[in-house]
């Protein structure tokens, strides 16, 4: 008989100890066991009171009737008593396992409650914080000063650094502003799936910033104005991947290592006096596209073969151009050096012209609305 209590109780235990390991386990990953005793776990708040109190009663009043109406000889009755209190401290250990079970369990719930709580007030928090920030830039767009321009500069990076990307930028102007602390640094912006059009960034510092998948017209990427502080709109490795852009302009903006790649222009596209080299255009197309006086790589006819794209309608009525610039080194001497520089050219700005060679002082002309490499 103790033996086999013994044995029940060790079970009883076993079986606890196995249903604690098992709700650890499903913390981390959900399995089809674990799964179930966490469900299960999950309901004794409601229904554990209840069983303790039942199984407390039931053994309460199963042991006074057996007390009561059991009347064996006295041997037999001091057997029986043993055993009966033997049975009753099965049933405490058992209460009292269970009741290590049940605080462990409440415990750890009161936990993940206040993990829980906090976890939403936060979120709650966040959410409040982009709704300011984004209602903040939306109210200075129309103001058009410079204070305003500092504002929205700090709304936008304070909703980089929270992960929003789709900030809407319509009408606003984050040009450079004049004889101001607060511009000399570089302002990475990251865009995705949002609009900008008619902004501008006129000789803002943007570098590896980043434009993706988002729509724009009217939009400038351009230098400061000479009135104002003629300051260079530098965009070193930004990237515009995805993006549907029209009538907008990057005249002379540093634009060495960006990224235009699935780009859709549409309308005109001004990149006049801009500097291309390292960009991609793989996949882009435009049928618009204006890139006279634009600096390029000395490898770009190559790139152009690689690259999925028509290059007679994207590079229509341009030239590649290369000529020999003098490098002067009088510290070794008389002896002066030349280097190779490679520029596009608009064909159509040079109407008239008969002798585009002494016009632009080139040594070489290709043509690039062919697959084959002319030269004159």
């Amino acid at each position: 008989m103790i033996a086999a209590i013994l044995a029940f109780t060790v079970i009883a235990t076993l079986l606890l100890v196995t249903l604690l390991i098992l709700i650890s386990i499903s913390e981390d990953k959900e399995g089809t066991i674990a799964s179930n005793a966490k469900h299960w776990l999950n309901t004794l708040d409601a229904v554990f009171p209840m069983i303790v109190i039942l199984s407390v009663a039931t053994a309460s009043i199963a042991g006074t009737l057996f007390l009561n109406l059991y009347k064996p000889g006295k041997e037999g009755r001091d057997d029986y008593l043993s055993n009966i209190a033997v049975e009753l401290g099965g049933i405490a250990y058992e209460l009292f396992i269970v009741g290590l079970a049940f605080a462990w369990y409440e415990r750890r719930k009161e936990r993940k409650d206040a993990t829980k709580a906090r976890k939403e007030q936060l979120e709650k928090e966040v959410k409040r914080e982009i709704r300011v920030e984004r209602n903040q830039i939306q109210s200075y767009i129309p103001l058009k000063t410079d204070q305003g321009k500092i504002v929205m500069w700090q709304s936008i990076k304070r909703l980089n650094d929270l992960g929003v990307k789709d900030i809407n930028l319509t009408h606003a102007d984050l040009s450079v502003i004049e004889a101001s602390k607060e511009d000399n640094v570089i302002r990475t912006i990251l865009l995705e799936n949002t609009s900008f059009s008619d902004a501008s960034f006129a000789g803002v510092n943007l570098s590896r910033s980043e434009f993706i998948n988002c729509r724009a017209s009217g939009f400038s990427f351009t230098n400061a104005p000479v009135i104002h502080t003629n300051r260079s709109m530098f965009m070193l490795n930004a990237k515009f991947d995805g993006s549907s852009l029209q009538d907008g302009t990057f005249a002379g903006a540093y634009l060495n290592g960006a990224s235009f790649k699935n780009v859709t222009f549409s309308r005109e596209i001004n990149f006049e006096g801009a500097d291309l080299r390292n960009v991609s255009f793989d996949g882009a197309v435009g049928t618009r596209m204006n890139f006279n006086r634009c600096w390029v790589s000395d490898d770009l006819l190559s790139k152009i073969d690689s690259w999925d794209l028509d290059r007679n309608t994207f590079f229509k009525n341009h030239v590649l151009i290369m000529w020999e610039e003098l490098i002067s080194t009088p510290q070794f001497g008389p002896y002066k050096n030349t280097r190779e520089v490679w520029h596009l050219a608009n064909m159509t700005c040079f109407a008239g012209t008969t002798d585009m060679i002494s016009k632009t002082g080139a040594t070489t002309i290709v043509l690039l609305e062919t697959y084959e490499n002319e030269e004159e």
